[in-house]
């Protein structure tokens, strides 16, 4: 089912639950209904380094053939370039930037997404530009409360390069976009999957996602034991990348046990082509009486309706 743009299950109040027991039950599916706002920057200003050209309109229109062009400098900073969204409303807990540009630049320099927290009166780095060979799109989300990342209607962004310059290296920014909302476009959530059942220990999450090439599109994954706190796979409270494709992800360095919920955040691309989550799984293991090892697959999520469930056993 597409709503948005994206492709969305829930399980919510028993309308798509997985039960251990080689039945599944799957009434219907429940459309979760995010309208991100988004924004692009209402003002730029090149603090350090060497504006070679470009103004605020170049990174507010995409893949248009005009980019705001900056030369690094020797030091550091090797430039310092910051954008602040203005006039935003609302209260939220997550804020997504999406970047369409390209670092022409070298190993060992390290370039950085960043937003002023308001609350520790601090940049806050939110995830690292590569060089590349060409325009292309990095995506951050930056986790905190409303009132951290946004006062007065206005957010502070930054793109820094925090080691020294070289004055051959450049880089181009052809757009930055602004999502607000827990996710843009929208999520899929899960009830407590391991309701009921003995684990010891959760072992690993699969999933199996489809994101558009064309540009813009991500999906990320949290996971949590009591439905309030998130984290990803390193017990961080981020939200973590997923990758297209079939996919597993090692839950152990979490050392849980017990409830299990999920949910992924899926945005489109440029074009409005939407990511598609075909299949989720959760894995955990158990010692039943006569001391069996018992690694079982118990929620399994398909768009296409096709569900099932396996248990492999091994002597302990």
């Amino acid at each position: 089912m597409v709503y948005d743009g994206c492709v969305l299950d829930e399980f919510d109040d028993d309308l798509l639950v997985a039960w251990y027991n080689n039945t599944h039950r799957h009434d219907s599916i429940v459309d979760i209904i995010h309208v991100p706002a988004l924004d692009t920057p209402d003002v730029i200003l090149n603090v350090t380094g060497i504006r070679d050209d470009g103004n605020i309109a170049s990174v507010q229109v995409f893949d248009d053939g005009d980019t705001y062009n900056v030369s690094e400098v020797v030091g550091s900073p090797g430039f310092d370039i910051r954008f602040n969204f203005t006039g935003l409303t609302g209260t939220y807990t997550n804020v997504n930037i999406s970047y369409y540009l390209w670092y022409d630049g070298g190993a060992g320099h390290t370039v950085v997404s960043q937003s002023w927290n308001y609350t520790s009166s601090a940049w806050v780095t939110c995830g690292t530009i590569t060089e590349g060979a060409g325009l292309g799109w990095f995506n951050f989300s930056h986790i905190g409360a409303g009132s951290d990342l946004i006062q007065g209607g206005v957010k502070m962004n930054r793109i820094y390069h925090s080691s020294s310059g070289n004055i051959n290296y450049d880089i181009y920014i052809d757009y930055i976009q602004l999502s607000l909302d827990i996710c843009p476009c929208g999520q899929v959530w899960s009830e407590n999957l391991l309701e009921d059942l003995n684990t010891t220990s959760i072992v690993r999450f699969r999933y199996n996602i489809t994101i558009p090439t064309a540009g813009g599109a991500f999906g990320m994954m949290q996971f949590s034991q009591d439905n309030t706190t998130w984290v990803n796979s390193g017990g961080v409270a981020q939200w973590e990348a997923m990758i297209d494709g079939d996919n597993t992800v090692l839950l152990t360095g979490l050392d849980w046990a017990g409830n299990f919920y999920y949910r992924i955040g899926m945005q489109k691309d440029i074009n409005g082509t939407s990511p598609t989550l075909d299949l989720v799984q959760v894995c955990y293991s158990t010692i039943p009486e006569g001391g069996w090892n018992v690694l079982v697959i118990v929620a399994v999520i398909a768009v296409t309706g096709v569900f099932s469930i396996a248990g492999i056993k091994k002597r302990w």
